[in-house]
C-alpha cells in the first residue's frame, strides 16, 4: 500500500488501525501476512499506534518464501 499527504491520513488510519470492513476494502490487507505499507509523515499523522506497528514490523516472522531451503 502506498499513501502520501495529510488528506489521506484518516483513510490510512482506518485501513491500518480500524476494523476490517467493506467500507474500507483495503482494510482486508490487515489479514495478509506480509503487506508492505509506504507512508510519508502526512499520511501517517493520525496513526495512534505507530510505535507498536513499527515494533511489530521489526519483530514478526516473515512469510514463508517457498522453494528449497
Amino acid at each position: 500500500m502506498l499513501a502520501n499527504g495529510e488528506k489521506k491520513a484518516d483513510a490510512v488510519a482506518a485501513v491500518i488501525e480500524g476494523l476490517v470492513t467493506s467500507q474500507f476494502t483495503a482494510s482486508a490487507l490487515q489479514l495478509h501476512r506480509d503487506t508492505p505499507i509506504y507512508l510519508d509523515r502526512g499520511a501517517a499523522s493520525t496513526l495512534k499506534n505507530i510505535k507498536y506497528n513499527q515494533w511489530i514490523q521489526a519483530k514478526r516472522p516473515r512469510a514463508a518464501t517457498g522453494g528449497w531451503p
